[in-house]
């Protein structure tokens, strides 16, 4: 992708600076697999969720976006293994640790569902919980990039340009 400082005005697709992490919601539709290229190819990993903290700031970041109601997240498992893993790290998503899994979720259907997403149903009062879903489906995606550099003092306004024509914008205003 082409990178590059502008001082120009605008706002089209938002990357969030949250604690400890950035991230990309696109506005196009991918399956899981190609959602994983996608990010990496582009410099970041599809989305994890590791505690309460960063699902409710990516939560927050959604709720401005209004994005569709499926959107993948880095979370994935073997059809002969029930844990979920993140796919950035391979660490177990169970009782151990942090999840927002919807009621009655992970549900294993067929044995098909492989891939964890959001899933926005407000009919149900799920908000943005997580579901388990067939990989194959083209939705939409968050990427992360996970930054542990503290921010430079700088004013100015940087537009990523993506082959698919997507466009991240982060603007920073420090001082």
């Amino acid at each position: 992708f082409l990178s590059y400082i502008s001082f120009c005005q605008g706002e089209l697709n938002a990357e969030y600076e949250l604690t400890g992490k950035s991230i990309y919601i696109s506005k196009i539709k991918k399956n899981w697999f190609d959602s994983v290229d996608y990010c990496k190819n582009n410099g970041y990993e599809l989305a994890t969720i590791e505690n309460e903290q960063e699902d409710s700031e990516i939560i927050n970041a959604l709720n401005k976006e209004k994005p569709d109601s499926q959107i993948w997240i880095g979370g994935f498992r073997h059809p002969n293994e029930h844990p979920f893993r993140w796919v950035i790290n391979f660490k177990k998503i169970d009782s151990t640790v942090y999840t927002n899994w919807q009621p009655k979720q992970p549900n294993y259907s067929k044995n098909e569902e492989l891939c964890l997403e959001y899933w926005n149903y407000p009919a149900k009062s799920n908000i943005f919980k997580w579901n388990d879903r067939k990989c194959a489906l083209e939705q939409i995606f968050i990427c992360e990039n996970r930054n542990t550099k503290p921010k430079k003092n700088k004013s100015f306004m940087e537009y990523n340009y993506f082959p698919d024509s997507s466009v991240v914008v982060n603007s920073e205003i420090n001082g």
